[in-house]
């Protein structure tokens, strides 16, 4: 993976199921809001990333799709919670 595409806090991720459940019922225009405010929030230089556990690399599926979503800071719990998300 590139560098520029590792993630920087392994951490980070588990707050993802916690903003989906916040996000999803608003309206589109409120989404369109909170997309705006993100995209408007200065972007810090990256530091030195963490990498990749070595049980996702592997070939198949199941590898690869960990390893995408290790790219948006998110581990098995957060996959799991966030798929929940009503």
């Amino acid at each position: 993976m590139p560098e520029e595409l590792a993630p920087l806090d392994r951490t980070a991720g588990g707050c993802i199921p916690g903003l989906l459940r916040a996000y999803l019922p608003l309206s589109r225009g409120a989404q369109a809001e909170v997309r705006a405010l993100v995209r408007s929030v200065p972007r810090r230089n990256r530091t030195s990333p963490e990498a990749i556990p070595a049980r996702f690399d592997g070939d198949g599926p199941g590898p690869l799709v960990m390893r995408l979503l290790g790219n948006r800071n998110m581990n098995q719990a957060a996959v799991a919670k966030a798929v929940n998300v009503r």
